[in-house]
């Protein structure tokens, strides 16, 4: 990260083990979704989409989402 490649800093690692969650519109920002570990470093999440054929996310550090990873804002544009 950031760009999809490189090393996290300290202060941008989880602090618990697999400490990657997920949160979106299609739960209405509640209860954020443990993001599944898939390797060293690799985290995954299925989404369905709803009706509207999209959904916004936040990945959170421990489940906090004072600590978003990515996007680090909501609505934050593209790219």
């Amino acid at each position: 990260w950031p760009g999809g490649g490189g090393e996290l800093e300290d202060d941008q690692r989880p602090r618990k083990r697999d400490g990657y969650f997920i949160a979106g519109t299609w739960s209405r920002w509640r209860e954020p979704q443990k993001m599944e570990a898939k390797g060293k470093g690799v985290y995954t999440f299925n989404v369905v989409l709803g009706e509207n054929r999209w959904e916004k996310f936040q990945i959170w550090l421990d489940g906090d989402e004072r600590r978003a990873l990515y996007p680090r804002e909501l609505n934050a544009s593209k790219g």
